[in-house]
């Protein structure tokens, strides 16, 4: 584990991402996947403010210990990332490329062509095609006509 300022990483040591973070499974009915180190430092610190990333100064994202995360906006994170030369591989991408990512992935461009051409990851992509809500599919089957009963032409 490294060790940094504010001491040793506390590593979350149950379910995990591809991407290495942390999960843990919500209440039920519906059971959202809740981040480990959100829940930490909303443990430990309080509420994370609207619109804050919580962000790992020791770059683990397996990290949960609260002296090690603080809240800042997606630009803090994304200069942090570009400081520390972790803009490229490991599910991380720079803003400029998700627009591209995007428009690739809907033009029908493969995923492994895109992960090859933006230096990325299969997570990172499905990530953002479910932020997007990006779909192949519309529009494939233009010859068939939406009917409101099912029964129709039977």
């Amino acid at each position: 584990m490294p060790d940094t300022p504010g001491g040793k990483c506390w590593e979350w040591r149950a379910s995990k991402v591809t991407s290495g973070y942390g999960q843990i499974k919500g209440q039920a009915p519906f059971g959202k996947r809740l981040k480990a180190h959100r829940v930490s430092y909303e443990i430990h610190k309080g509420p994370i403010p609207d619109g804050m990333f919580v962000m790992h100064t020791c770059d683990n994202p397996g990290c949960v210990n609260p002296d090690h995360l603080r809240a800042g906006t997606h630009s803090d994170n994304m200069r942090d990332m570009a400081s520390k030369k972790r803009s490229r591989g490991g599910g991380r991408y720079h803003p400029v490329d998700q627009d591209k990512i995007a428009g690739d992935y809907a033009r029908g461009i493969t995923v492994a062509k895109i992960i090859e051409e933006n230096d990325t990851t299969l997570d990172t992509i499905y990530r953002l095609v479910e932020e997007r809500g990006l779909d192949r599919r519309r529009g494939r089957y233009k010859h068939v006509k939406p009917s409101t009963n099912f029964m129709e032409g039977r």
